[in-house]
């Protein structure tokens, strides 16, 4: 299936955010495990008051045990829609060292049953699982502010060969004024539009779901979604909104 990594250069663009939002809307009836691989520390369970455990600490576990990359299924929780995640460690020397750990199995992510969306942070020079990744992932999905200087390190990157220019696309956050910068990337560039209601939501805080349907934010991330997913048909809105209203009103499905 597919493997979709979500990272960033610099700052914190929203990386966790749009790849919740990628599982949120991603095409046909199934949704993606989202797996929370950040160095730095994990965003998650604070985000939803969802415990470190089950998540990557118990993969790790059952793939020592057993020499081999293992299925998601016993080691998912689920957010407020029903979406399956796999959370990382908050502290970032303890996420860093389970990062390492899970390195070696990160290929065989793109073998299982159901698409996997990793959310990878920012990239670090010396990280074994991002390197990992970065070679692992169908498409690499790096997110940047619109903002000269981060863009201008995205090309950096490129021209240096540490991206994978045939599998990447670039997001930009509030792109609008960064045509000419984001002409000089050698890559598809895809624009996300500010959206403070919908980025509340993604964030664990409560609010109103009413015309999420309507919204520009969405309807991006859900074309970017088709795009990655590689399929024409994405999934109805009204699928995409009621997976958000169930976030926003806080219901978890069983």
């Amino acid at each position: 299936m597919t493997l979709v990594a979500a990272v960033s250069l610099k700052g914190a663009p929203g990386v966790t955010t749009l790849a919740i939002a990628l599982g949120a809307v991603w095409p046909g009836p199934v949704a993606p495990v989202v797996v929370e691989l950040d160095p730095s520390g994990a965003d998650l369970p604070a985000r939803f008051a969802l415990e470190p455990a089950p998540g990557l600490t118990t993969y790790a576990v059952a793939a020592r045990q057993r020499g081999q990359a293992v299925g998601f299924d016993d080691h998912l929780q689920r957010l407020p829609g029903g979406l399956s995640v796999c959370c990382g460690l908050p502290w970032p020397a303890a996420a860093r060292a389970l990062a390492s750990e899970v390195a070696a199995w990160i290929p065989a992510w793109r073998r299982g049953a159901d698409p996997v969306v990793v959310d990878g942070g920012r990239l670090e020079a010396d990280s074994p699982a991002q390197t990992s990744l970065l070679g692992a992932a169908d498409t690499v999905v790096v997110v940047s502010s619109a903002e000269r200087g981060h863009l201008a390190l995205v090309a950096e990157a490129l021209a240096q060969g540490g991206l994978p220019e045939d599998r990447l696309v670039v997001v930009v956050r509030d792109g609008r004024g960064a045509r000419s910068e984001t002409r000089a990337l050698r890559c598809p560039v895809r624009g996300l539009p500010e959206d403070p209601r919908a980025a509340a939501l993604l964030r664990g805080e409560a609010g109103s779901p009413r015309r999420l349907g309507g919204s520009a934010f969405l309807r991006a991330v859900r074309r970017l979604a088709e795009e990655l997913a590689g399929r024409a048909a994405a999934p109805a809105p009204a699928v995409a909104r009621e997976r958000f209203a169930t976030l926003a009103q806080g219901e978890v499905s069983a």
